[in-house]
């Protein structure tokens, strides 16, 4: 198996599902399932969203969740894998996180961070493909 941080493709697909909704559970946004708008982050899974494309929790709010790809003119390309840590000062990172608001937790939203920093509102979720 490999173990890797998704792509941001392979994460924009996870969280938007197959129909291109908005949010991970739909087209509106609900403090029902996302942590957003908030002074804390939660414990993984406090936000149950059966909804959710693919049955995933915590794609929108909580804590930002790095990508493997650099930050890059969108949309992204299939060879977006090609990162150059040398080269390429910033990755993507989407979701949102806790203390961001509404307009952040948007699946289509993007930001850019350097991969060596570290704080509250970023994080990470791990894809595990079998060879």
């Amino acid at each position: 198996a490999r173990i890797s941080l998704p792509s941001e493709a392979e994460w924009e697909k996870a969280a938007r599902g197959t129909d291109g909704r908005l949010f991970p559970w739909g087209n509106t946004p609900s403090m029902e399932f996302a942590n957003y708008g908030s002074s804390t982050i939660l414990p993984v899974g406090s936000k149950p969203c059966t909804q959710c494309a693919f049955g995933l929790q915590d794609m929108s709010g909580n804590v930002w969740e790095l990508t493997r790809s650099p930050l890059q003119a969108y949309p992204y390309t299939a060879d977006d894998d090609a990162a150059n840590l040398a080269e390429d000062a910033l990755w993507v990172m989407r979701g949102g996180s806790f203390a961001d608001g509404v307009g952040n937790i948007r699946a289509a939203v993007r930001g850019g961070v350097d991969p060596g920093v570290r704080n509250n509102t970023i994080g990470f979720r791990l894809v595990i493909t079998t060879l």
